[in-house]
């Protein structure tokens, strides 16, 4: 299901491989999400993945196979510019709204979701009600 124009993870880890200094810059959160996702996902996940058949949009993070996206949006503070700017949100909720309407589920990550772990407990549930659909109820041995 994933598209040509997207990078599968093998493609983007070759074209952004980064030095132990390199990571180290990168936010905390940012990382533990990495590294959940990639644990959680294994090789379905994919990043920088472009979703929209015509606009370049882009989700951090994502399952094609399952329609799932992650967007993380860091630490939020008022004087940042950039996504957290009203023009900036605008934009997100756009292309948030565009990833819906085609289907994707989509989660918002932030510094304080990643670290106390809601995030993780979200996507869990989700994965765990997109399994039993697909696969029947987990009931084992007769409980309920």
């Amino acid at each position: 299901m994933t598209a040509p124009y997207d990078l599968t993870a093998e493609e983007y880890n070759a074209m952004t491989t980064r030095s132990p200094a390199q990571r180290s810059t990168q936010p905390k959160a940012l990382v533990i999400l990495a590294e959940w996702l990639e644990a959680t996902l294994g090789n379905g996940l994919c990043r920088e993945c472009r979703f929209h058949p015509t606009r370049k949009w882009r989700f951090d993070f994502c399952d094609p196979d399952r329609l799932l996206a992650i967007e993380y949006q860091g630490t939020m503070r008022r004087d940042q510019p950039g996504h957290l700017s009203v023009a900036g949100a605008i934009r997100d909720h756009e292309k948030i709204n565009e990833g819906v309407r085609l289907g994707w589920a989509v989660f918002q990550a932030d510094a304080r979701n990643v670290e106390n772990g809601t995030l993780f407990e979200a996507i869990d549930d989700w994965l765990d009600r997109q399994d039993e659909q697909r696969f029947g109820s987990r009931n084992v041995g007769g409980q309920p």
